[in-house]
C-alpha cells in the first residue's frame, strides 16, 4: 500500500512538472492554469494522511477494546 502512495506521488509531481513546461513554453503566464493542477498535490496530501491515519491506528489496535461487555 505504502508503495502505491509512491507511485502517486511520482505520477503527481511528474504531472505537475510536465504541466509547469507545457504550459510555460506554449502559453503567457496566467495563475488559473497551475489551479487548474495544483490540487493534485492536496489531494495526493490528503490521501497518504488517510493511510498514514489508518496504519498508525491497525498498528495501535488494541483488540480487547472491540470485545462488547455481554
Amino acid at each position: 500500500r505504502w508503495r502505491d502512495l509512491g507511485e502517486l506521488a511520482a505520477f503527481v509531481a511528474l504531472a505537475i512538472l510536465g504541466h509547469a513546461a507545457v504550459f510555460g513554453t506554449l502559453a503567457t503566464a496566467h495563475n488559473r492554469y497551475g489551479a487548474r493542477i495544483v490540487w493534485l498535490a492536496t489531494f495526493a496530501a490528503a490521501i497518504a494522511l488517510v493511510c498514514a491515519y489508518e496504519r498508525r491506528a491497525m498498528l495501535t489496535a488494541d483488540p480487547a477494546r472491540d470485545i462488547l461487555p455481554a
